[in-house]
């Protein structure tokens, strides 16, 4: 029972990510928009830790500092529930998430 309470615990301080979504542009080319609206994943963070709460395709992580610059970029295969951000990151930073759909989720987040 009490750890039944711990884990609940832990889980209430992940802080899920309000990810919105974006047409990654690419060039001239016209393509249409879907009339269906694009779902962002569910990402959830707590301290240098992202979790994937549902199930997701493989992603490229994005992470841009202050200035725009690309300050840390790995590839999340969709096998992966969770990742931990490096420690020597803080900050300031836009996390974008790239699926290949040709959308990207991004919303800001401190480390």
């Amino acid at each position: 029972m009490i750890i039944a309470v711990m884990s609940f615990m832990a889980a209430s301080a992940q802080q899920n990510l309000p990810l919105r979504t974006e047409r990654v542009k690419t060039g001239t080319v016209y393509t249409p928009i879907p009339r269906t609206p694009i779902t962002p994943p569910t990402v959830g963070m707590d301290d240098n830790t992202l979790y994937f709460e549902t199930d997701h395709p493989a992603f490229t992580l994005v992470l841009l500092d202050e200035e725009g610059e690309e300050a840390y970029v790995v590839n999340i295969p969709s096998s992966v529930e969770s990742i931990v951000l490096p420690s020597s990151l803080s900050g300031t930073f836009e996390l974008q998430l790239y699926d290949g759909s040709g959308y990207y989720y991004y919303c800001e987040i401190e480390l």
